[in-house]
């Protein structure tokens, strides 16, 4: 059905473009005038290439009229007959209308498999070379799919992954202890909203450690679930870098306190602070950490250890507003002593992204004294 489309196609294209051509129309004009090379165009009148249902659609228009139409004009050549006659046939109208509303299906089928075929492999060629791992399941939760750096990541085959799930992984991957990413999967199935994770711990079965952070993303069929597609970041390095930094910074003997800050008007969230500065503050048991104590509650316990707290608070609120950088003062604590308190801020890119602090003990006179 196609060649014969195909041909019913250049039959009348070669006789009303010789008319077209009669009137000072030339193919290089018709090839401009529809974004196309020349010898494109030509190989689409000619029946030798097969083009887009709108291509055909744009030169049967120019040319004559309506593409089915053109066809039947085609067919009546074909059948050595006047092209241009009977042109209001009901009966043969009504059948080429339907070749005509055929063709997109016969003669672009080609071309959108080539160009289906060619986009899956641009996504695949994509999703391969990323530096994550990447992971696709189905509505069952099976593992379909698995990107190559995962083998790199894990030093594991596909094979091996796919065809199993998140929830048989203790049994089917024993290579892999993957219990963290896997509550994690099954929050992002329950839910049926995006998860993010940071810093999971992975552990091979050679006692290698792994810290992975990424999206779990469920795919959704109108409100039913779908399947899933995984991200996995190796953030090994970070995590490692961020303990040794953590561990330095105990090792002071000055308190110290981090607290990241985006911008002066969003509260900070995340801060971090050494045993030294505990200590100083009596807040030996709690824990201090963002996810446990919000930061604005662990100001107000800080303040409820201080003498002068609203002189300070006073001081840091002007900072934190951006109204100030340095900020230095005396702290005078409840239980006795007074400390020197400092803070700047933490720039890069001339971005602000926290506040540093230090807090230590004034050495008295008589302390100095007796030294």
């Amino acid at each position: 059905m196609k060649d014969e489309i195909l041909e019913l196609f250049r039959l009348a294209s070669k006789f009303f473009f010789k008319k077209y051509k009669e009137t000072g129309g030339s193919q290089s004009q018709l090839a401009e005038e529809f974004g196309v090379t020349q010898s494109y165009l030509s190989s689409v009148m000619n029946g030798s290439r097969s083009a887009s249902f709108e291509l055909y659609n744009r030169i049967s228009e120019r040319l004559y009229g309506p593409l089915d139409k053109f066809i039947a004009a085609g067919r009546r050549i074909q059948d050595g007959l006047d092209p241009l006659a009977d042109e209001g046939a009901e009966s043969e109208d009504s059948v080429e209308k339907l070749i005509a509303q055929l063709t997109y299906y016969v003669m672009d089928y080609k071309r959108l498999q080539q160009d289906m075929s060619k986009q899956k492999v641009f996504y695949e060629t994509i999703i391969e070379n990323l530096q994550s791992g990447v992971i696709v399941t189905d509505k069952k939760n099976k593992i379909i799919y698995v990107n190559r750096f995962m083998e790199k990541m894990f030093g594991m085959k596909a094979n091996k992954i796919v065809g199993t799930t998140p929830f048989d992984s203790d049994t089917n991957i024993l290579e892999l202890d993957t219990g963290s990413l896997n509550r994690e999967y099954r929050k992002a199935v329950e839910k049926l909203t995006p998860v993010y994770y940071e810093q999971i711990p992975i552990t091979t079965n050679s006692d290698q450690l792994f810290y992975i952070s990424g999206w779990i993303i469920p795919l959704l069929k109108g409100d039913a679930f779908d399947g899933m597609i995984c991200t996995l970041r190796d953030t090994t390095i970070t995590q490692n870098l961020s303990d040794l930094l953590n561990q330095s910074l105990e090792q002071n003997q000055e308190g110290i306190l981090v607290v990241q800050q985006d911008s002066p008007a969003n509260v900070p969230k995340a801060y971090f602070a050494n045993t030294a500065f505990s200590e100083i503050f009596d807040l030996a048991g709690l824990d201090l950490k963002p996810n446990r104590v919000a930061f604005l509650e662990f100001i107000e316990i800080m303040k409820r250890k201080m003498k002068n707290a609203s002189q300070w608070e006073n001081l840091e609120n002007e900072a934190f507003a951006g109204q100030r950088d340095h900020v230095q003062c005396i702290i005078q604590m409840n239980k006795g002593g007074e400390y020197q308190w400092s803070s700047k801020p933490l720039m890069t890119d001339n971005r602000l992204i926290g506040r540093f602090a230090t807090i230590k003990k004034i050495k008295t006179k008589t302390a100095q004294k007796n030294k």
